[in-house]
């Protein structure tokens, strides 16, 4: 996961440039989902705004994603 919108499409741009096949596994598109703590524990974002979420058990994430566009 990522902080924002613009550092996913950036992570996304590098992936791409070394493995042309990772949008057929990945997708080519990203949601946005507003987080809370009863989601689960997030590690602290990384310089390029990557972070970790774990999950707590019975959290459905997918109900309330939004879908926002193309990465």
């Amino acid at each position: 996961m990522y902080t924002t919108a613009d550092k996913a499409k950036a992570a996304f741009k590098k992936l791409i440039g070394k493995y042309p096949q990772i949008a057929g596994l990945l997708g080519g598109h990203f949601a946005e989902i507003r987080l809370l703590k009863e989601h689960g524990v997030q590690t602290n974002p990384n310089i390029d705004g990557h972070f970790a979420l774990h999950e707590y058990d019975g959290v459905d994430l997918v109900s309330i994603a939004v879908l926002r566009g193309p990465l």
